[in-house]
């Protein structure tokens, strides 16, 4: 779990670290403690986009027809600014193998 928050006697909020077994903030009104979590939410928002941004070219080999069309998602490709979309040599490769998959069924 990490930690947890508690309502103090005077009604303010403290946060108690089961990693490091003490208090680690006190006192705190709501808002200084939505503000302490929006903080950390920040912090792993920047950290991800200085670490774990892909290249873009990865939604489209991740792409499969569960949720979209393969017409639907090369629209959306295109409205977000990649002019070629899914690509002909892509979209190949999947209606392949949905053909594939469904004669393995039959």
């Amino acid at each position: 779990m990490g930690a947890f928050i508690c309502k103090q006697p005077n009604g303010k909020y403290c946060r108690f670290s089961t990693v490091v077994d003490t208090l680690t903030h006190c006192d705190m009104t709501e808002e200084e403690y939505i503000e302490m979590c929006a903080e950390k939410a920040r912090e792993e928002a920047r950290y991800t986009l200085e670490h774990y941004v892909r290249p873009f070219e990865w939604v489209k080999e991740q792409f499969w027809p569960n949720n979209n069309t393969i017409e639907e998602y090369d629209q959306l490709l295109k409205a977000l600014g990649d002019e070629e979309g899914l690509g002909a040599e892509r979209v190949a490769k999947i209606r392949a193998e949905l053909k594939r998959l469904e004669e393995e069924e039959e």
